[in-house]
């Protein structure tokens, strides 16, 4: 990801189930939230710097200052901090960083060394190959054609399973479609009531017994590693015959 004038990244933690802005400078430094200690990526970090500096406005970007903030940090105390092994003067480094938020759509490098960004310091950037965030508070820059507004698109969930559920007829059964993020994905499995995990395609259709029915769902990689199970919960209640 590429925040103003700066390039960092994110590394998912199956922990949190979610990723964690990490920056190579001043020994891998993070933020984290004061009153959970809990760890930010870059969509949290520009929510709060919104919510903070923007509470009742959104950007405009030929008007306002958007310099990383510099001077307000002299004067304020966002619910922010840096973690790091070493002592910088740049305590607000990451979330001051978090006003513009944008994204490289490969990572393949090594592997093709080109196209590569020409310049993206600030605004002053002209590259206009980056994937770039938008939200009520952010409005779209208008000198980049790439957009985007679901957190899926920069922060896919990995190693989980997205589950669509669809009824049959009657009603004694529901047709299930698995989604996932994996890295080298293999298969699903399922585990309906506690009956023991089984392998199971894209597609499977849950049978429903009378009262409570527990599904858990999860993914397996190539390499054996399982995923954190997805949980669905429902209460079934038997129709009439005939209706």
């Amino acid at each position: 990801l590429n925040v103003l004038c700066h390039e960092t990244m994110e590394v998912w933690n199956d922990d949190y189930g979610k990723w964690i802005y990490l920056d190579a400078s001043w020994v891998n430094h993070y933020n984290y939230h004061v009153d959970t200690a809990e760890p930010l990526n870059l969509n949290e970090l520009h929510k709060i710097y919104m919510d903070y500096y923007y509470p009742n406005s959104s950007v405009d970007w030929m008007k306002d200052e958007i310099s990383q903030k510099k001077n307000l940090f002299k004067e304020k105390n966002p619910p922010v901090k840096k973690g790091t092994y070493t002592t910088h003067t740049d305590k607000f480094s990451g979330f001051r960083n978090a006003i513009i938020v944008k994204m490289l759509p490969r990572n393949n490098f090594y592997e093709k060394p080109y196209p590569m960004p020409m310049r993206h310091m600030s605004m002053k950037g002209a590259w206009d190959g980056y994937i770039c965030w938008y939200d009520e508070k952010t409005p779209p820059i208008r000198k980049y054609s790439w957009h985007t507004d679901r957190p899926r698109d920069m922060w896919p969930d990995l190693n989980l399973v997205h589950v669509d559920a669809v009824s049959g007829f009657g009603n004694d059964r529901l047709f299930l479609r698995f989604e996932t993020y994996t890295p080298n994905f293999s298969h699903y499995e399922v585990n309906a009531d506690d009956t023991g995990w089984k392998k199971v395609s894209t597609r499977w259709t849950w049978l429903l017994q009378s009262g409570r029915n527990t599904l858990k769902v999860r993914t397996v990689s190539k390499l054996g590693v399982k995923g954190k199970p997805s949980y669905m919960m429902l209460n079934h209640a038997d129709a009439p015959f005939g209706e």
